[in-house]
């Protein structure tokens, strides 16, 4: 019923809002600025990609994305097409 009181505005941000994530990738073999630059551009590419950010120093790329288009699967799949050892870096529990 709150629905009805809110406008169709604010709950399209709302809904969208919650289904924003973020995952983190520990990336062996990318070594320098065309492998953090390749991995930009495929993971860019993918629908609902809202960015992507390469730390070159500590092999990690982070990316947040709508959960409702992509998964984090799939994100390591891209970045594994490049032939690197990729391995999602789980969450600390709250």
């Amino acid at each position: 019923m709150l629905r009805f009181l809110l406008s169709p505005a604010l709950v399209l941000v709302m809904a969208s809002g919650s289904l924003a994530a973020t995952a983190r990738f520990d990336v062996q073999g990318m070594v320098c600025e065309s492998c953090a630059e390749d991995i930009k551009t495929s993971l860019t590419k993918l629908a609902g990609i809202r960015s992507v950010a390469v730390d070159l120093e500590h092999a990690r790329v982070t990316v947040s994305y709508d959960s409702r288009k992509v998964s984090p699967t799939r994100i390591l799949e891209a970045i594994d097409g490049y032939g690197f050892e990729v391995k999602l870096i789980p969450k600390p529990a709250k």
